[in-house]
């Protein structure tokens, strides 16, 4: 990611590469907490999860609520938005 990043703006790049985290296994998508790249694998859930990684660039992090696209395993549940709570945060981190 620090390789692709682009200094004071943010970039998103769509691969079909698979992608792959010590951490979280294989994944949809990847990001810094506040960073300015964001890595998606093109495929199913797309906009979700270009959605869901710029939370994370914009600092939030993954939510407890599986309605909201912060939540993670979350397919059958997600709505495609972010939840009150993450919606809040968002306002307050301005």
């Amino acid at each position: 990611l620090a390789e692709l990043s682009v200094q004071g703006q943010k970039t998103i790049y769509v691969t079909k590469e698979s992608l792959y985290s010590k951490e979280w296994g294989m994944l949809r998508g990847m990001t810094h907490m506040r960073g300015n790249t964001v890595v998606v694998k093109s495929g199913q859930n797309l906009q979700e999860t270009v959605i869901h990684e710029l939370g994370h660039t914009l600092g939030l992090g993954h939510c407890e609520d599986k309605r909201c696209i912060m939540a993670i395993h979350n397919d059958a549940e997600d709505t495609g938005q972010f939840c009150e709570k993450c919606k809040n945060t968002l306002k307050n981190n301005r």
